[in-house]
């Protein structure tokens, strides 16, 4: 399983920071990791797949001219 952080946030109890715009594994064998991904969703502070596939904010264009 993969996860994204939504937010930069620190686990005191992993000794480990997780960044946004990362995506990180869990392996099947990590139980530990893979019960704080859970915790850490219920939180909001992951999303569960990689970073490319959350929705990103929409683009903003602006421009002004004359045509021809």
């Amino acid at each position: 399983m993969q996860f994204t952080p939504i937010k930069n946030f620190t686990d005191a109890d992993l000794r480990s920071e997780y960044l946004v715009g990362y995506t990180y594994t869990v392996r099947p064998d990590n139980a530990r990791l893979l019960a704080k991904v859970d915790e850490w969703r219920a939180a909001g502070l992951v999303a569960i797949g990689t970073a490319a596939e959350q929705p990103s904010s929409p683009a903003k264009l602006r421009g002004a001219g004359t045509v021809k």
